[in-house]
């Protein structure tokens, strides 16, 4: 949406940053954010969503926190117990938000998982028998509602679709 805003997380440190300058300067968001030790920071990430100004998920391992402000302030979303990784889709039928893919707990119950109203709920798209071990990715497709890849730790590349 603007090519000048640009998204960090220092999850070693616990802090976001915001530049509205292309990335020649930053701002640090305000703290509070849960810092990681090393071995977990592969599942740290800034994501902005597609064509909302000012929309961005961070997935700090511990929990999942939104901002609606350009990183003013983050909100830890309800039940997620841990986050992993998150990625954008089409939209629900109705809706005009993207379906959001999760790839971590909520309620301490590990999973994939969808929600269509910006993390207010939660659905699991998989099920116990279909955990695939490490993944480094999850994405929705942006034409088909439902439709997710997710990028396994040397497993390929999984399509999921709902029945």
């Amino acid at each position: 949406m603007n090519p000048n805003k640009f998204y960090v997380l220092d999850a070693k440190g616990g802090q976001a940053y915001t530049s509205t300058d292309g990335g020649a300067h930053f701002t640090s968001s305000p703290g509070g954010l849960p810092s990681l030790p090393d071995y977990q920071l592969h599942s740290a990430s800034a994501q902005a969503v597609p064509g909302i100004e000012g929309d961005v998920w961070l997935t700090n391992f511990k929990e999942l926190n939104h901002s609606t402000d350009s990183g003013k302030s983050y909100v830890a979303i309800d039940g997620v117990t841990e986050a992993n990784q998150i990625g954008f889709g089409k939209p629900a039928e109705g809706k005009k938000y993207p379906a959001l893919y999760l790839m971590g707990k909520i309620n301490d119950k590990p999973g994939f998982y969808r929600s269509d109203d910006a993390g207010a709920n939660w659905v699991r798209i998989n099920d116990d028998q279909h955990q695939f071990g490490f993944c480094g990715v999850i994405i929705g497709d942006p034409r088909v509602y439902g439709r997710v890849y997710v990028g396994t730790g040397g497993r390929g590349i999984l399509v999921g679709e709902p029945k």
